[in-house]
């Protein structure tokens, strides 16, 4: 599973005009302080749950009893999938991570995706009547072909997750045959070139030869030869966001997405930062 980060406001349907809104703060006042937490889609509901002061639980199932069994901290995405009936569809979670006017999304596979929260917001009467709720990716400026023209590259950091094939092949060359995916979160690899030395020929092979097998790369570079070193995140899509280590409750699932937050925040409020100019 993957969070990825988002603006969000307030747009009128009619002048375009975009607001700022505590999107936190409205769904505590209109969905948790009030008990209403279940949206009918038609063919399925969508339920909003607290995890934590920051995140949110935003499940989608067609089993209207399912909310029931959902204790907001200790049950995992599986918890959830074996309480639903064998022909079931429906029934996972999304995760909702609200901070600073900025938005983390992460997904599971069946649960609901970006959009469908806008449509909650919009029949929960979240915004006026006469406004969306907008989503806005938030960008980063490095990508795959942005790290390769990059003038100067230090410490490569490299991530592989407990469910990537890699991870076992790399265990094994350190003579680990057996390792489950319950004790193991995943395996970083730091190259740390000697002080100053530049190993972006060494950094851009890896990229060029292994950028679809590893989950997460990092690196402290620098543009042109008068930048400061910066740290980049490498997302091929340019949208900002992290793998997450999977995780057995939604309380650590949601502890990993302030983590991915706090890691990306200078690149995320950045790119925030030329929205927010824009909202009333």
């Amino acid at each position: 599973m993957k969070v990825s980060f988002w603006a969000y406001y307030a747009q009128n349907t009619k002048t375009q005009s975009k607001r700022s809104i505590d999107l936190s703060g409205i769904i505590n006042e209109k969905i948790i302080d009030t008990s209403s937490h279940a949206m009918n889609c038609g063919d399925y509901f969508t339920y909003m749950h607290p995890i934590d002061i920051k995140t949110f639980l935003f499940t989608k199932t067609s089993d209207s009893e399912l909310i029931k069994k959902i204790n907001k901290t200790n049950n995992s995405i599986k918890d959830i999938r074996d309480s639903l009936a064998s022909d079931e569809l429906l029934g996972f979670p999304s995760f909702l991570f609200i901070d600073q006017g900025v938005l983390g999304y992460a997904s599971s596979l069946m649960g609901p995706k970006i959009r469908e929260l806008s449509n909650f917001a919009k029949s929960k009467n979240l915004i006026e009547e006469d406004e969306n709720l907008i989503l806005e990716p938030l960008m980063k400026g490095t990508s795959k072909n942005d790290a390769l023209k990059m003038n100067f590259i230090g410490r490569t950091t490299l991530r592989v997750e407990s469910g990537n094939p890699l991870t076992r092949a790399l265990l094994r060359l350190v003579g680990v045959q057996n390792a489950t995916d319950e004790l193991l979160s995943g395996i970083e690899i730091i190259i740390k070139p000697q002080k100053a030395k530049d190993i972006k020929h060494l950094t851009k092979e890896i990229i060029n030869n292994n950028y679809d097998q590893i989950d997460d790369i990092s690196i402290k570079a620098k543009n042109s030869a008068a930048d400061i070193l910066t740290e980049y995140y490498l997302d091929g899509k340019g949208h900002l966001g992290m793998n997450l280590p999977k995780k057995v409750s939604n309380a650590e699932i949601a502890n990993e997405i302030y983590t991915a937050f706090i890691r990306l925040k200078p690149a995320i409020m950045e790119s925030y930062k030329y929205i927010k100019e824009d909202l009333e």
